[in-house]
């Protein structure tokens, strides 16, 4: 399963997705459109939280 979730970097907001075992993708808040995934659930994964 896809999770999504936000991270208030010190470099701007950036949507992170990941799977059970793989970072996908991350993007700013200002690349509009690139993080529209409707397969992601909003949470936290141990993957998403090791590269926050």
């Amino acid at each position: 399963m896809k999770k999504k979730s936000h991270y208030d970097s010190p470099l701007g907001g950036i949507t992170l997705i990941a799977d059970e075992t793989a970072l996908l993708g991350l993007w700013f808040d200002w690349q509009p459109g690139y993080a529209d995934d409707d397969s992601a659930v909003l949470g936290d994964s141990p993957t998403i939280d090791a590269a926050k």
